[in-house]
Parts: structure tokens; C-alpha cells; sequence
């Protein structure tokens, strides 16, 4: 299962968020088929993730099935976006303090605005290593219509 970390502007929307992961898990999917695999991107040939495709049928199917739970930053945590996201999903968010985020690896170049507004280099990656302490970032930063996502996952 797939941690995936979270940060998105103020007011976006489920259907915002349900692209933004998409389009990260697309990403994901391309690369680990490539011919250049990485020893995490091998770890995912375990991962339904071919079922969460976009376009077609497949983009209506529950992201649960590879996406083990959401993390972002706990004052994010209470957006109407990603409480009504992971409810329709039924997958469990995760909101983790400034100072678990900090003690972890982020973006790099920070992001201006997530540092003068929380005093991070940003949120996404770090929420990512955050809600899998054991796990490998398989995926970094990747945006899409004020949506943040990385991912991370478990080489086992």
C-alpha cells in the first residue's frame, strides 16, 4: 500500500485532490513501466495501480485499493477538500504537526509560500515519509491545479 503526502491551496475541491492523485499515480505507473526500473519503482509491480489509470473506465475505480491512507499537515488536515475526498474514497487521512514535518526531508528548492505561511520547506514529501516512517519516497512533488502529491510506499 501507498502512503501518498498532500498539500493544496486553501478551497480546492475533492474532485481537485482525486485528479492531483491520478495524475501522481499515473506518473508513478509510467515510470515503474519503463525499461529503467529503480529499485523502488520495482517494489510497485506488488501495487493494483494499473487499476487507477486515468481516462475510461479505470478512472472510476476506488483508489483504496493501492492507497493505504493520505497524510498532510494537521491544520490542512480539516479542509472540506480532503475530508470529503477521503470519505468518498474511504481511505484514512493523517494530519501530522509542523514539527514532525520539519524533522523530515522536503522539497528542494522550498517552496516561498509554504515557508512564510507554516515555516516548511513544504508539505507534501515530508507528509508522505511522515505517514510511512519504514517506507522509500517513490514519487516526489508533482502538482496539478493547486494540488501537491508525493508518494511513498514500502520496498518490501
Amino acid at each position: 500500500m501507498l502512503t501518498i503526502g498532500l498539500g493544496f491551496r486553501r478551497g480546492v475541491t475533492a474532485a481537485q485532490i482525486e485528479a492531483a492523485i491520478r495524475a501522481a499515480l499515473e506518473t508513478l505507473s509510467f515510470n515503474a513501466g519503463s525499461g529503467a526500473l529503480s529499485a523502488p519503482m520495482l517494489a510497485l509491480q506488488a501495487i493494483p495501480i494499473d487499476a487507477v489509470r486515468l481516462g475510461g473506465a479505470a478512472s472510476s475505480a476506488p483508489l483504496r485499493r493501492c492507497i493505504g491512507h493520505v497524510a498532510t499537515l494537521d491544520v490542512k488536515s480539516e479542509e472540506p477538500g480532503i475530508v470529503a475526498f477521503c470519505t468518498a474514497q474511504q481511505i484514512d487521512l493523517k494530519g501530522f504537526s509542523r514539527e514532525v514535518l520539519a524533522g523530515l526531508p522536503g522539497p528542494s528548492p522550498a517552496s516561498a509560500i509554504v515557508q512564510k505561511r507554516f515555516g516548511l520547506s513544504g508539505v507534501c514529501e515530508s507528509a508522505a515519509l511522515a505517514g510511512m516512517p519504514q517506507g522509500t519516497l517513490l514519487l516526489g512533488k508533482t502538482s496539478l491545479q493547486g494540488v501537491s502529491v508525493a508518494i511513498a510506499g514500502t520496498l518490501a
